[in-house]
């Protein structure tokens, strides 16, 4: 005879398949131990089986006398340990349940926000190197006009002090534009992939879960030192410069992924 039970089940309702481009595994990790008992990292199955016999046994001795039986159980037990992958990621969705928006909502620094819309993804050292090897290239020059090779120059003088690096343009429906800086390690796809595929510019819409800062709310202090003084005015003027044609809204994404048709 045999029982079969399991030490665990685990149920939930069917959930929309997504494609997951950028994760900022420290920030969701930060974010679902704060608002939840902590992190997990695995999961434990147990399943076991138990197998019963019976005897009975008829004999003179006198703790015998008049027969005697009995049941003899043995049990075994089959473990396994499985990875919930991006457990962390669904769990953090359904704790924060936001409502996902398409416009650039009202007082929106210092929120975790989840947008939709169209997103550009650049590396701007990669475009730089780009730039410079069809300007130096005889056979490719041509094939860039004058306004290219200006700014090429001027990506360049500014690369000098400013280091580039990956970042994500964000276009809502309102015509907003987010901009934000992204982390190679936690993008799933290589930029140069990416690049190749699709160009800057990835297809359909993205969903993007982020920390919006609004960069105009920057403190307008300018030290007393001339040296510091002056340097503050240079970093100013990056700032706006990087910034032009923009919402002056910054971006730290911890999210992007995409619902996937099944």
């Amino acid at each position: 005879m045999e029982k079969e039970s399991d030490q665990e089940m685990v149920t939930g309702e069917q959930i929309p398949l997504i494609d997951i481009l950028y994760k900022d595994t420290y920030r969701i990790d930060s974010f679902l131990a704060q608002i939840t008992s902590g992190v997990l990292r695995s999961v434990r199955h147990q399943q076991g089986t138990t197998q019963g016999s019976s005897k009975s046994a008829e004999g003179n001795i006198a703790f015998l006398k008049g027969g005697a039986s009995g049941n003899q159980a043995e049990s075994k037990w089959a473990e396994q340990i499985s990875e919930p992958h991006d457990n962390s990621i669904l769990n953090l969705l359904d704790n924060l349940d936001l409502q996902a928006v398409s416009t650039l909502p009202d007082q929106a620094s210092g929120k975790l926000i989840h947008f939709q819309g169209n997103i550009f993804i650049r590396n701007l050292s990669t475009m730089l190197d780009i730039v410079n090897l069809m300007i130096d290239t005889p056979q490719l020059a041509n094939a860039i006009g004058e306004d290219a090779k200006s700014i090429g120059g001027m990506i360049e003088a500014v690369s000098k002090v400013l280091q580039f690096g990956l970042e994500i343009e964000l276009l809502l429906d309102d015509k907003s534009v987010i901009i934000g800086n992204l982390k190679e390690k936690y993008l799933m796809e290589t930029h140069y992939n990416l690049l190749k595929s699709y160009g800057m510019s990835l297809p359909g819409k993205w969903n993007v879960i982020g920390v919006v800062d609004d960069n105009k709310e920057n403190s307008t202090y300018t030290s007393k030192n001339g040296m510091r003084s002056g340097l503050d005015q240079y970093s100013s003027m990056l700032k706006n410069m990087y910034l032009a044609d923009t919402s002056g809204y910054i971006l730290t994404p911890i999210l992007i992924f995409r619902e996937l048709n099944k």
